[in-house]
């Protein structure tokens, strides 16, 4: 399960400073979030009350089921060994100088 903050003041601070991308209307500027949308495999948090609100949920869950439930599909495709394959298909048809 992923968290992932959406309208957070310090967030975006961190965003800006860290990790900036250029915005372009063939792209998302919630790389993170979609991916997240997409694929089901966590919560998008509003801000850090949020965050705790949403961890007090998560631990009642855990504390009244012993498990979280995470209904997450499509991932697979994102997984390092898919991810290096895909890689080394990339290298592959770079002509050599």
């Amino acid at each position: 399960m992923i968290l992932c903050f959406a309208d957070d003041k310090e967030a975006k601070i961190l965003k800006q400073k860290y990790y900036s991308i250029e915005e372009s209307e063939h792209s998302s500027n919630q790389l993170q979030a979609d991916l997240i949308t997409e694929t089901n495999s966590g919560i998008i948090v509003k801000d850090s009350d949020h965050l705790l609100s949403v961890l007090e949920e998560l631990y009642t869950e855990f504390q009244s089921t012993s498990q979280i439930a995470c209904d997450s599909h499509g991932v697979e495709q994102y997984s390092r060994k898919i991810q290096v394959e895909r890689l080394a298909e990339l290298i592959k048809g770079i002509e050599p100088l």
